[in-house]
C-alpha cells in the first residue's frame, strides 16, 4: 500500500523484542535459543523538506512525503551449541516468515527491498 491515507497510530511507530534461553542443566546442556520481533509501522519514503507555495507569512504549511513505506513485521530466531568450552556453533534464520518489505528508501527512485529469509551459520573457537 503506497497510499498517502495513513492512521496515525500506525505512523512511525516501531519496536523490537528479544527472547533468549540457555539450558544449563539436563541433556539440552550447551543449547541455547533465540526468538526476536522486529515492527516499524507506516514511515516516509522521502523527505518533505521546505514550505508549500500556499505558505502565508501567518500560515507555513509544510511539505509533506509523497509516499509512505507500509508497516514491516519481521520474526529471527537463532540457536547455539556449545560443544565445549573452546567450541561453539551458531545458526541463526533471519526473516523466519519470508515477508516482502522495505528497509527504507531516499526517494521513490531509491527504495531499498528487505532480504528474504536468510541462513546463516557460524563457528566459534576460542583459545
Amino acid at each position: 500500500d503506497w497510499s498517502s491515507d495513513v492512521c496515525s497510530s500506525d505512523l512511525e511507530n516501531s519496536g523490537a523484542a528479544w527472547a533468549y534461553y540457555k539450558f544449563i542443566d539436563g541433556t539440552a546442556k550447551g543449547l541455547s535459543l533465540g526468538l526476536g520481533y522486529v515492527r516499524a509501522g507506516k514511515r516516509p519514503g522521502d523527505t518533505g523538506s521546505g514550505y508549500t507555495a500556499a505558505s502565508t507569512d501567518s500560515n507555513l504549511i509544510r511539505v509533506q512525503p509523497t509516499f509512505y513505506l507500509p508497516v514491516t513485521s519481521l520474526v529471527n530466531l537463532s540457536a547455539a551449541y556449545r560443544f565445549h568450552e573452546a567450541l561453539t556453533g551458531r545458526l541463526f534464520v533471519d526473516n523466519v516468515t519470508d515477508a516482502v518489505y522495505y528497509r527504507g528508501a531516499i526517494n521513490r527512485n531509491g527504495v531499498y527491498p528487505g532480504i528474504p529469509r536468510n541462513f546463516r551459520a557460524t563457528m566459534e573457537y576460542s583459545f
